[in-house]
């Protein structure tokens, strides 16, 4: 009886905090796999975003789903504007921003909390741009 008694108590003193710290790991590292997840969609989001801004100098924003990662919709949204309130040129430089991020409560929208990738760049207006683009 004294050995069990003993036993509970070895275990409710050192392993029951160490599962806990435990279980604190194991979260982190889903975050992480999910920041390493939203920065490679966010890069390939931006590249597209980038593209259509360049070939057709169009000032607009999208936004979807970009998929699931452990059961978690993730969400992206971009916006392409050449106002200079955002640091753009009109009709010459572009703001482009991509925004990817987790949809934790599923509501489509992004919310205080929720993980999120995002990314910027500037694209300038060229003849190239739209010349290679239609000629194909």
């Amino acid at each position: 009886m004294l050995e069990l008694v003993a036993a509970s108590a070895i275990i409710s003193i050192a392993i029951v905090p160490a599962l806990a710290v435990m279980r604190k790991r194991v979260l982190a590292s889903m975050d992480l796999r999910h920041y390493e997840w939203m920065h490679c969609r966010c890069v390939a989001v931006l590249e597209q975003a980038m593209a259509t801004t360049a070939a057709c100098w169009e000032m607009n924003t999208t936004d979807g789903v970009l998929g699931s990662v452990d059961s978690t919709p993730f969400r992206y949204m971009t916006v392409a504007s050449d106002r200079n309130s955002v640091g753009g040129v009109p009709g010459k430089l572009a703001v482009v921003d991509a925004l990817v991020f987790r949809d934790s409560n599923r509501n489509r929208t992004r919310d205080a909390g929720e993980i999120e990738v995002r990314m910027a760049t500037k694209v300038a207006k060229t003849l190239t741009y739209q010349e290679i683009a239609n000629d194909r």
